[in-house]
């Protein structure tokens, strides 16, 4: 079905959902959207398409977004899981903070985080990040460009918390720069064998997200059959801990995919 619009042509489709896998139908769509002509996609009218064999796929167009209220509230819960966070690990005795308590409002904080990231992805690579290179590069900038500095300032902190007071309760005494490097890789949470950045305990959610993102991007650049031996290998690097909590990520996708079938269906 196709509607005149100002600017061109625009064509309006409905896009099913699975609750079993919510990774399938937006596969299908990139996989699709990335088959047809490069010049219609880049048309800025277009808000969706059909793609030729009848394959009804839904596309927000390059210039669309969130809307305004729904980023505000994307916003509003990242700033509220932040400071969630920040008052849970002040309420540490070691931290001074024995005289109130959070009760679980940190790892609280932390599902919400996942749940919106996993709907945040899941819009950028529906809409923008629709090629591997482009997915990993600005996955990479994203997460460095945060770590980076905060590694660097938690290595600062602890050298002259150390030289303040020699043996204090949380200041990792016995740490060196080299402690820091897992972190920077993102692979201070593998398995069993977690390695804390010095006295920068929260980092730990990072290690977790980036491989969320590694699982999301072979499940959905990957061809064929080589996506099922990809995400194989991906599982026996990242080891239990990080799977573990996989489906609360997966459950921000299956948010975002609900949200799209909804709209295809007004």
């Amino acid at each position: 079905m196709k509607e005149k619009s100002p600017g061109g042509v625009r064509t309006r489709c409905a896009s099913s959902f699975s609750p079993f896998d919510p990774t399938a139908t937006l596969h299908s769509r990139i996989t699709a959207r990335n088959s047809v002509n490069a010049a219609a996609y880049a048309a800025p009218s277009i808000e969706t398409i059909i793609v030729p064999r009848g394959v009804r796929v839904m596309v927000i167009a390059k210039r669309a977004g969130f809307s305004r209220g729904f980023s505000r509230y994307l916003d509003l819960a990242r700033v509220s899981a932040a400071l969630a966070v920040v008052l849970y690990h002040a309420g540490f005795q070691k931290n001074g903070g024995d005289w109130f308590h959070t009760g679980t409002i940190g790892p609280d904080a932390v599902t919400v985080f996942f749940v919106r990231s996993g709907v945040v992805i899941s819009y950028v690579v529906d809409t923008k990040e629709s090629s591997p290179r482009l997915y990993i590069s600005s996955r990479l900038a994203r997460l460095w460009s945060v770590l980076m500095p905060a590694l660097a300032l938690t290595y600062l902190i602890n050298l002259f918390g150390v030289r303040m007071n020699p043996v204090p309760n949380w200041i990792a005494t016995d740490g060196s720069a080299w402690q820091l490097l897992p972190s920077a890789l993102f692979v201070n949470e593998l398995w069993f064998h977690p390695v804390a950045p010095l006295t920068d305990i929260p980092v730990w959610s990072i290690g977790f997200e980036f491989w969320y993102y590694v699982f999301f991007g072979v499940i959905i650049f990957a061809p064929g059959k080589w996506r099922y031996i990809a995400v194989s290998v991906v599982a026996l690097i990242a080891g239990p801990r990080i799977l573990l909590l996989l489906p609360i990520w997966l459950l921000g996708v299956a948010v975002y995919q609900l949200g799209v079938g909804l709209s295809a269906g007004r």
